[in-house]
């Protein structure tokens, strides 16, 4: 089974209907959730997806102990991207972070 050192840091402004019209299912739901991707492989499954998605931005918040970058994933269906311009519409602002304890 792979290791999943990647930290997913989400901070969703609203989910298009694209993302529910084309759905991309993560490498876990395309192994039947009998492995977990390998840092490599999620971070190719997150630039898949802001390459799909124009409500998608792949950014990155910092790195990790053994230098990886740590992603950002931010969600908008009116690419409202920019923090400042999020909090600006008055809509929610909500982060969800996550990690299968990476094995850093």
């Amino acid at each position: 089974m792979h290791r999943c050192a990647a930290c997913l840091v989400a901070v969703v402004l609203g989910v298009g209907r694209a993302a529910a019209q084309d759905p991309a299912p993560t490498p876990a739901e395309r192994e039947q959730f009998l492995a977990t991707p390998s840092y490599a492989e999620t971070l190719s499954y997150l630039r898949d997806l802001a390459a799909r998605w124009d409500g998608i931005a792949l950014r990155t918040f910092g790195h990790s102990a053994e230098g990886r970058e740590l992603p950002l994933v931010v969600v908008s269906k009116d690419r409202t991207f920019d923090p400042a311009a999020a909090h600006a519409t008055g809509r929610a602002v909500v982060l969800v972070q996550n990690g299968i304890h990476a094995a850093e």
